[in-house]
């Protein structure tokens, strides 16, 4: 006698619904990993948050970069002269009108330097801070609340910013 249990029959409605959860956990997965790349365009070395408390200076420090700032700049994105963290007429303006709008949209503000880290890092740094508290400071003078403003500085690798980007604050409302 044959002692052997019969073959169970296969399922095909539990075969589609583990195939069907499976692709939704990959496509899940997919829809993470490019969340995250579109955040991250740039994978920094460091980031430093800065106070909220720190006063913009209008020093002169020695910078990231000997070429004026480009022309080319979008309109989120403050320009300084090379080695410099005083706001133009034109940069002044450009912070008023985003102010502007994130209040009208009650929106959170980031302010993002970006900086190469080199021999001269620490002056590269004070300079970095100097900008994006430059560029706070303008845009507390304009309505916006120390709370909903978000400043970092990111530290790349020598070579991956180029002149004219260390020049440039971008400010983005979220």
């Amino acid at each position: 006698m044959d002692d052997r249990p019969p073959p169970q029959t296969r399922n095909s409605s539990r075969t589609l619904a583990v195939v069907a959860v499976a692709v939704l956990v990959v496509i899940a997965i997919a829809g993470i990993v490019l969340g995250v790349a579109r955040d991250r365009k740039a994978s920094p070395v460091a980031t430093t948050a800065l106070s909220g408390t720190q006063p913009p200076s209008s020093a002169p420090t020695a910078g990231a970069s000997g070429a004026t700032a480009a022309t080319d700049e979008a309109p989120n994105q403050i320009v300084f002269e090379a080695a410099s963290d005083t706001l133009s007429a034109k940069a002044t303006d450009q912070i008023a009108r985003l102010a502007e709008a994130a209040k009208k949209e009650s929106r959170t503000v980031s302010i993002t330097a970006k900086m190469e880290t080199g021999s001269d890092r620490a002056e590269r740094m004070e300079l970095a801070k100097k900008r994006a508290s430059a560029v706070r400071q303008k845009l507390q003078d304009n309505g916006i609340s120390l709370g909903v403003l978000r400043v970092e500085i990111s530290e790349y690798p020598v070579g991956l910013v180029p002149a004219r980007e260390a020049d440039r604050i971008v400010v983005n409302l979220r």
